[in-house]
């Protein structure tokens, strides 16, 4: 009997260990994989949070240096205006980090399409942003699950009901009908 189970189980894990091995190999692949992607999603985050400083920077530059003046004079026009943009995309290419560079080159294929478009978007930002006026610190919220729109529904209009009842409800007693003994009627019966 000893023997008979010695062999099932040299059996048992003849079968077993290729299968477990070829589990492990597969396990370890898609973790490398897993942190190969994650590793590169950081570092696209990264690059790109360099980029937007950059062109954010560059663009607060040539307003300050270039625009603000032109406009102050009256003498802002189409050609300023694309003197300004290339000037921008200038500055924003010289603040970037080489590798921020090779990343946007790679990511975009043509750096300039993304660089004017980037920068438009924060020229905008920043007009609306002047157009603002700030009291203290922007005011941040932090989003969580919405609540049920039917339970939000049923409680306006439980505490509308409520509202309208007790309006509907005077609010004093008649004058005529004394309530109790203290004030003047006849003691409830027991």
């Amino acid at each position: 009997m000893n023997e008979f189970l010695s062999t099932l189980l040299q059996a048992v894990i003849i079968a077993a260990v290729p299968v477990i091995a070829g589990a492990i190999v597969k396990g370890v692949k898609a973790l490398a994989k897993n942190l190969s992607t994650k590793t590169d999603s950081e570092l696209a985050k990264k690059y790109l949070a360099d980029a937007a400083d950059a062109i954010t920077t560059a663009v607060s530059l040539v307003n300050q240096t270039y625009v603000d003046g032109l406009k102050k004079s009256g003498t802002f026009t189409k050609e300023n205006q694309e003197e300004a943009l290339g000037r921008a995309i200038k500055e924003a290419v010289n603040l970037m980090r080489h590798e921020t560079l090779a990343f946007l080159k790679e990511a975009y294929g043509d750096m300039n399409d993304y660089l004017v478009s980037r920068i438009e978007a924060e020229v905008r930002v920043q007009k609306q942003q002047a157009n603002t006026i700030m009291l203290g610190e922007p005011l941040t919220a932090e989003l969580k699950e919405a609540p049920d729109v039917t339970t939000v529904a049923a409680t306006t209009a439980a505490a509308t009901a409520a509202a309208v009842i007790q309006s509907a409800i005077p609010q004093t007693a008649p004058a005529s009908a004394p309530d109790g003994p203290q004030d003047g009627g006849a003691a409830p019966v027991v």
